[in-house]
């Protein structure tokens, strides 16, 4: 049993539980908060109702007082996102509780002995506070002290050390049954919101992986690049004499078009499926691997020092090369892999003066030059010596002809034999 979640979850929904817990902690906690606010115009409306009550007894000024402090004081436990979902969950179910206690032991002072006026009146109150606790945090058996503590202390025991003159047996059954229905209720209420928060991950997740390989594809990729791009300009400085950078490599099956055409569209998902896997555990935890479309993946080696991934590139190339594809009627075949890489930031004088979309088009061209020279190899394009006038233009320019441009200095060809 987990403390934001106590219902079991199916095996594939695993994976998406982390990532559950924190939307679904953020949504209860907003949940809290609308009950909160709705609480005060009820706790107003019950001012202004016995506004003349309070006027003939302090006590039940003293009550809405009390309630109005409560209140106030949960809102400021909602106030606090900080830690993690099940610190966020267990501070706020003590905090609710602690206060919810505070509230009862108050009205006790306030209260020696109830009527079945003042006791309905006070349940009401209690009921309506731990509301907010229980439907912000409806997730644990922890999250029931919140709710049951209080409400216990001031109906059920009001019953018994304070008889109700009137059927006090059937007054206690009416504070259970409410009791029950409400914990019920609120545990379906949760266990739906759980199941539609990991619907909705599912959902997303489908929307940002590859259905094949099961790679992230390109959407995801814009969404990643958007935070990460950023964070890499911000720290690509000089640390030790190195610098860090984004290597972006994009590959290509060499002749994938003959596998389809020769053995069947399966044989070539079959290919496309293990060089995935090939990719996989030939790159590190941290880089991303994309699909790019048809044959043709993308990788993000992250916090990569600012030198050539020729050893990266070889390892893949390498790996490709000595690898069997196991096609579906059980043959075995061989393939090979062109690649082609830039790194982001690409001119170092000038990091912010290129989008990373620029360097991945870049890569391409290297992807290009790699094929044209006979396939089964890498090559790179870093900046060269000279500097860039205009960057846009320059960028198109190498794009169009990058032999003419290493020539001219302004990048430079990395390959196999340098």
């Amino acid at each position: 049993m987990d403390l934001i979640s106590p219902f079991p979850v199916q095996l594939e929904d695993q994976p998406h539980l982390p990532a559950a817990k924190v939307a679904l902690t953020e949504e209860l906690e907003h949940r809290g908060q609308v009950a909160l606010a709705a609480l005060l115009p009820v706790l107003g409306l019950l001012w202004a109702t016995l506004g003349r009550a309070a006027s003939e007894d302090h006590r039940i000024t003293w009550l809405l007082s009390a309630a109005l402090v409560a209140a106030i004081l949960r809102a400021l436990l909602l106030r606090r996102p900080q830690g993690s979902p099940a610190t966020r969950h267990l501070r706020f179910t003590l905090g609710s509780t602690t206060i919810a206690l505070l509230l009862a032991v108050t009205t006790w002072l306030g209260f020696p002995r109830l009527s079945a006026m003042e006791a309905g009146l006070l349940g009401m109150i209690c009921a309506g506070l731990g509301s907010a606790s229980l439907v912000s945090m409806a997730a644990s058996p922890v999250t029931y002290l919140a709710y049951l503590v209080p409400i216990i202390g001031t109906l059920a025991v009001a019953s018994h050390a304070h008889p109700v003159p009137d059927h006090p047996i059937v007054y206690q059954a009416l504070v259970w049954l409410f009791l029950v229905s409400l914990t019920g209720l609120s545990l379906r209420v949760h266990f739906s919101l759980r199941n539609e928060i990991l619907l909705r991950i599912r959902s997303r997740e489908l929307a940002l992986r590859d259905s094949l390989t099961k790679l992230h594809n390109r959407h995801f990729l814009n969404e990643f690049m958007g935070s990460e791009a950023p964070q890499a300009l911000r720290a690509w400085r000089v640390e030790d004499g190195r610098r860090s950078s984004l290597v972006l490599l994009l590959l290509d099956l060499d002749h994938f078009k003959s596998v389809n055409d020769h053995h069947g569209h399966d044989a070539g998902d079959a290919v496309l499926c293990q060089f995935a896997d090939l990719l996989r555990e030939t790159a590190r935890k941290p880089d991303l691997i994309v699909r790019w479309g048809g044959e043709e993946f993308l990788v993000v080696a992250r916090d990569t020092v600012r030198v050539l991934p020729i050893a990266l590139a070889e390892r893949i190339r390498m790996k490709v090369e000595t690898h069997p594809f196991l096609l579906p009627d059980g043959s075995t075949l061989r393939m090979t892999c062109s690649i082609g890489f830039a790194l982001f930031p690409f001119l170092p004088q000038a990091p912010e003066a290129m989008a990373w979309e620029d360097a991945v088009g870049l890569a391409d061209t290297a992807l290009y030059l790699a094929k044209a020279e006979g396939r089964n190899r890498w090559t790179g394009l870093e900046a060269g010596p000279e500097p860039w006038e205009g960057p846009h233009a320059t960028l198109n320019a190498v794009k169009a002809n990058p032999r003419e441009a290493t020539d001219h200095g302004l990048v430079k060809l990395v390959l196999p034999e340098s």
